[in-house]
């Protein structure tokens, strides 16, 4: 009788172990996707800002808006060394013409999930110029 209770109390640890290991993987798994939306919405948020600040300004140089892009991005809460070099891209700088400014950033994910998912996320806003 003495080694059946000890049998069922080494089960019930050893379910209370795979419960607690899958939580904590879910609550991990739940707060890098967390950090993936975050940093894809400052991404964008930071990419229209420059957006419009060329279609808005004609005289605005390449370096002035991807200086934007990178400033925004970091008000944003995102890490600088993280963020790559934003891309401008246009066929002119004339009123009606479209501008296309690019941001990308490598999301910092938990050893677990970083081969899972995706690490660099992308972001892009297209505008008309005035």
């Amino acid at each position: 009788m003495m080694a059946k209770r000890r049998s069922l109390a080494g089960q019930a640890t050893l379910e209370l172990l795979v419960v607690v290991v899958t939580l904590l993987t879910l609550v991990v798994a739940a707060v890098d996707l967390g950090a993936l939306v975050n940093g894809r919405a400052a991404l964008t948020s930071a990419a229209r800002e420059g957006a419009r600040l060329g279609a808005a300004d004609l005289s605005a140089s390449d370096a002035t808006l991807r200086a934007t892009v990178l400033n925004a991005a970091t008000t944003a809460g995102l890490a600088a060394s993280r963020l790559g070099t934003p891309t401008v891209s246009y066929s002119a700088r004339a009123g009606g013409t479209p501008i296309t400014v690019t941001a990308s950033y490598t999301v910092p994910l938990d050893p677990l999930l970083a081969n899972l998912v995706a690490r660099t996320i992308s972001a892009s806003a297209t505008m008309r110029q005035q």
